[in-house]
């Protein structure tokens, strides 16, 4: 490697200077980043980031939505307790939008109170039954039977 360094540079430095007609010196052309290879290049990507960008807003608005109407009137952990030892005779109201469900234990005589809690014996074909997975955790049973109120 010393040899090509020191041999090659040599060789070059001994070399004459450079005679003849000069020419005008060439025209550049435009940018590398204005030619359309580059554009072709860079056009799926700037599509990707602003395809990024789109999605991170729509979740925020729809993040922020979300977690507005999960807190409702209640509060995050009012909703352990508003639905904690739910029993048959008492009324529920549903809080949010199918397909979420939100529900919440009130007082019957309330104009909001959707449903009542029925025994599961008095379940009938038309009545629905109220699942665990959309309750709060630790609410008593894994499902209530619920008659329109």
């Amino acid at each position: 490697m010393l040899a090509n360094v020191v041999g090659a540079r040599s060789a070059v430095r001994r070399l004459p200077e450079p005679y003849g007609a000069q020419r005008q010196p060439l025209d550049p052309g435009r940018r590398v980043l204005r030619r359309w290879p580059a554009l072709l290049i860079l056009s799926p990507i700037a599509l990707f980031a602003a395809m990024i960008g789109v999605l991170f807003l729509i979740g925020l608005f729809a993040g922020g939505e979300e977690g507005r109407s999960g807190q409702g009137s209640h509060g995050a952990d009012g909703a352990a307790a508003a639905l904690r030892g739910l029993s048959a005779g008492d009324c529920v109201h549903n809080d949010a939008r199918w397909p979420e469900r939100e529900p919440w234990k009130l007082d019957c005589a309330s104009a909001d109170a959707d449903y009542q809690v029925a025994a599961k014996a008095d379940c009938g074909p038309s009545d629905y039954l109220l699942r665990a997975e959309y309750l709060s955790a630790g609410a008593g049973e894994s499902a209530y039977c619920v008659k329109p109120h």
